[in-house]
């Protein structure tokens, strides 16, 4: 049992420091919608397939979406979008 309390304090001493907090935190399904208000009609879209990354220590976010996995409501805005 003393073994067992020294193998652990030895542990805890040179593993436990090394252990940093996590920095970055991501996701690879990003949910990214945009609006656009026009006179004769408004455009809508939106995708899921997006990936988004948040650095903790400087509180940026960064998102990567490929342009054609954006969905739109009418098949002829997804066309001109794309």
């Amino acid at each position: 049992m003393k073994s067992l309390k020294v193998i652990f304090f030895i542990f805890a001493i040179l593993v436990v420091p090394t252990l940093e907090a996590q920095e970055l935190f991501y996701t690879t399904t990003a949910d990214i919608r945009f609006f656009s208000e026009a006179p004769i009609e408004n455009i809508e879209a939106r995708s899921t397939e997006a990936v988004s990354v948040f650095n903790t220590e400087t509180r940026e976010i960064a998102f990567q979406v490929k342009i054609n996995t954006f969905q739109f409501e009418k098949a002829l805005m997804q066309e001109h979008f794309n």
